[in-house]
């Protein structure tokens, strides 16, 4: 049996990067892998269940933090000189990476991937120091590179020393579905509305208040507009004050956190999200197998150009601009193409890939 344990901040079943890994989960039991988690915080999930069933263990850090910590060090330090890992896989960013690996190296594991998800932060000036100076410790530190895109290996290992795993979906779940798009839209009052969907956490990433902006100039050409967002976060209570100030509270649906976020996608005319910074950005690939047109920032990797569904947009052009762009796509929102062969044409359809990164452990 070959063991091999892989770090994350959780499990939870909205968390991309837990996704990412968990799509290939079945691949590396299949391949005779046991695999065993090391999470930062405890949230229960499906997917901690999914591991739990097939005799994956789960290690929750003590201390969810980001500063030094030597009850956490000790505490990984315990679990490889018990566990005799073949293969660590990090996914932690910062001090928790650097611990993770740095530890591993230290334990004597050889075979040590860190996993690149995001390219290096520059969102705030503590960001940008915290990127720059543990985003190259931990590539120093690893034995092989992966990234979710070309963006986020480059800025982390530099070009060409690293693999692309692709955050690979199962198309067939985002497939769209007439009969729920007017179940929903019934339910929520959007039957004959032009509906601009968002799927994100409300955080400063995803750049939510300029979403705001951008439908409030939207709505001044359109009445019939509506903003239906899935997701929260750290800012939710400034954003929903946000709509409310700008007296858009009738005309923004917020879902919070849902599970059944691939059926929504049905429910929307366009998908629109301009992220400050993305490593890949899995909810574009997930408009475009569910048929959407796509707005984004033009700082989003290239790679989620899957079809011919999306149009990136400068950041430095104004909220009218923006707003313009998505008005020019309202008069096609009954227009849904079936895209699933465009996903496995570009590898990111599971069914057809969903032994990659079990390859990747084996050549190691």
């Amino acid at each position: 049996m070959k063991k091999v344990i892989i770090s994350s901040a959780n499990l939870r079943s909205g968390n991309g990067i837990a996704s990412c890994i968990m799509s290939y989960y079945d691949g590396l039991l299949n391949h005779g892998y046991q695999v065993d988690f090391a999470l930062l915080s405890n949230v229960p999930s499906p997917h901690m269940e999914h591991v739990e069933k097939h005799g994956g263990k789960i290690f929750i850090y003590p201390h969810n933090t980001g500063k030094p910590n030597k009850e956490n060090a000790q505490f990984i330090r315990n679990i490889f000189t018990k566990g005799n890992y073949d293969i660590v896989h990090n996914n932690l960013t910062g001090l928790n990476g650097v611990t993770f690996l740095r530890t591993a190296q230290k334990c004597g594991v050889r075979n040590r991937i860190h996993h690149s998800h995001n390219p290096r932060e520059t969102s705030s000036m503590k960001a940008r120091i915290r990127s720059s100076l543990y985003d190259p410790i931990c590539a120093m530190l690893s034995t092989k590179g992966l990234a979710c895109s070309s963006l986020a290996g480059d800025d982390v290992f530099g070009k060409n020393k690293y693999t692309v795993l692709p955050n690979a979906i199962n198309p067939e779940l985002y497939k769209f579905d007439h009969e729920y798009r007017q179940a929903f839209r019934t339910e929520y009052g959007l039957k004959d509305k032009f509906v601009i969907g968002t799927v994100c956490r409300h955080a400063e990433q995803k750049n939510p208040f300029f979403i705001v902006d951008v439908f409030k100039e939207v709505l001044k050409k359109n009445k019939d507009a509506r903003l239906l967002w899935v997701g929260s976060g750290p800012l939710s209570e400034n954003v929903q004050k946000y709509v409310d100030n700008n007296n858009l509270h009738d005309y923004v649906v917020m879902l919070g956190a849902r599970k059944d976020v691939n059926k929504i996608y049905s429910a929307m005319d366009i998908f629109f999200l301009p992220s400050l910074f993305e490593g890949l950005g899995m909810v574009y690939i997930e408009a475009q197998a569910s048929g959407l047109y796509c707005i984004a920032s033009n700082v989003i990797p290239k790679d989620t150009a899957v079809t011919n569904n999306i149009e990136y947009i400068s950041l430095k052009k104004k909220a009218e601009f923006w707003a313009d762009r998505i008005l020019a796509h309202q008069n096609y929102k009954d227009l849904r193409s079936n895209n699933l062969n465009c996903l496995k044409e570009q590898g990111y359809d599971i069914r057809y890939c969903g032994d990659q990164l079990a390859k990747i452990y084996d050549s190691l």
